[in-house]
């Protein structure tokens, strides 16, 4: 499937995927345009689209609940006229609190720059129920 992807925009992807298994805003940061958005899908959950200031302080404090998280893409398209990548991926970690093993999945569309160096969108279709094992 990778095989076919425009390769600038693929490492762009896979790039922001593996920085979150730093567990650090900064690192995700390196990824995203100054102009950055983020949304949370469905927009009934009623989540606030996040401009890049208040993505990192909500990686922040989201990475605070982990000592690891993964972000494993399962599937890759790109829709190379948007200038989009769309992922499948499982998310897991480790909850600090408890030692617990946290899981769910999501599907990230992620809009790039023309030049496909730098995320400026990220809309993630969340799943409601998460696991925890």
């Amino acid at each position: 499937m990778h095989d076919t992807l425009t390769p600038t925009r693929l490492r762009t992807v896979q790039a922001l995927l593996q920085s979150y298994s730093t567990l650090s805003a900064d690192r995700i940061l390196e990824h995203v345009s100054e102009d950055f958005k983020q949304e949370v899908l469905p927009t009934r959950i009623d989540k606030p689209v996040l401009d890049r200031a208040s993505f990192g302080r909500h990686a922040t404090s989201m990475f605070a609940l982990f000592d690891d998280f993964c972000m494993d893409p399962q599937t890759i398209y790109e829709d190379e006229g948007l200038s989009a990548i769309v992922v499948y991926v499982h998310i897991s970690g480790r909850l600090r609190e408890d030692e617990t093993r946290w899981r769910s999945e999501c599907i990230m569309i992620v809009r790039l720059s023309g030049d496909g160096t730098k995320v400026v969108q990220l809309l993630e279709y969340v799943e409601k129920q998460r696991q925890r094992s």
